[in-house]
C-alpha cells in the first residue's frame, strides 16, 4: 500500500515541476510581450513568436 502512495507523490511532484516550469515560462513571456508593447516594437514579439512555436 504504502508502495501506491510513493508513485502517487512521484507522479504529483512531477506534475507539478512540469505546471510550475509552465507558469515560470508564460510570466516570463508576458513580461517580454509587455517590455516590447511598451518600446511600440512588434518585430520582438515576432521573434518571441516564433521561439515558442520552435520549442
Amino acid at each position: 500500500h504504502s508502495s501506491n502512495l510513493r508513485i502517487m507523490i512521484k507522479y504529483v511532484g512531477i506534475i507539478f515541476k512540469n505546471v510550475y516550469i509552465m507558469i515560470i515560462f508564460f510570466l516570463i513571456l508576458v513580461f517580454v510581450c509587455m517590455r516590447a508593447c511598451e518600446r511600440e516594437r512588434g518585430d520582438r514579439v515576432i521573434v518571441v513568436i516564433q521561439i515558442v512555436t520552435k520549442i
